[in-house]
């Protein structure tokens, strides 16, 4: 495997381990809607997707190209 198709994989893999997360706080709300705060709740969401978001960007971009 090349180093690009390394950086690809790994790449999808983050991107499936945040959607990950994101679909368990989504079942949570759901399964608990009365007792989460759903002002927190997307504050949580939004913050997970902008660290993934930056992890993949370090990734994608290592020289900020």
């Amino acid at each position: 495997m090349t180093q690009q198709e390394d950086r690809v994989k790994l790449i999808n893999d983050f991107k499936e381990l945040e959607m990950s997360i994101i679909n368990m706080l989504n079942q949570y709300s759901l399964k608990s809607a009365p007792l989460v705060d759903k002002r927190w709740m997307d504050i949580a969401k939004t913050q997970i997707q902008q660290r993934f978001m930056a992890a993949v960007c370090a990734m994608d971009k290592p020289n900020g190209e």
